[in-house]
């Protein structure tokens, strides 16, 4: 009976070296994608406030630079270049004038082994735009 038990013990120490590999990168996975969402999430509701915020204060001098800094004050920290953020006004002077706020984000990857099957840089990018009518 012994000589039966020895065998197996080895068996337990043989399946976790396979499962656990397969295992780790799931949870990587499944961290990577919720960083993702996350910051998709902010960066989508960054351009949705700072259209709103042209589209009631259009009138304001510098109104371009205001809209940049409410972008950045609502998502620090997670990769967008202020340079980046686009605002452009379509139809200026009518009654169908609209504001369209651009945000692009390169977001940082911070697993190693997800890192690189998901992108070449190590970066991955979110864009949001967000369009609404000029009051």
């Amino acid at each position: 009976m012994k000589n039966k038990t020895r065998k197996h013990k080895g068996q337990a120490l043989v399946e976790i070296a396979l499962v656990l590999p397969i295992l780790l990168m799931l949870v990587l996975g499944i961290i990577e994608f919720g960083r993702i969402l996350n910051a998709y999430i902010m960066v989508s509701n960054a351009s949705r406030e700072a259209a709103r915020y042209y589209s009631i204060r259009s009138t304001d001098t510098n109104i371009n630079n205001k809209v940049k800094d409410l972008v950045i004050e609502k998502v620090p920290n997670i990769g967008i270049n202020r340079d980046n953020i686009t605002i452009n006004v379509g139809n200026p002077g009518t009654a169908e004038e609209k504001v369209t706020v651009t945000v692009p984000c390169d977001l940082e990857l911070i697993t190693p082994i997800i890192k690189d099957i998901i992108s070449s840089t190590g970066t991955f990018r979110i864009q949001s735009s967000t369009i609404m009518r000029i009051e």
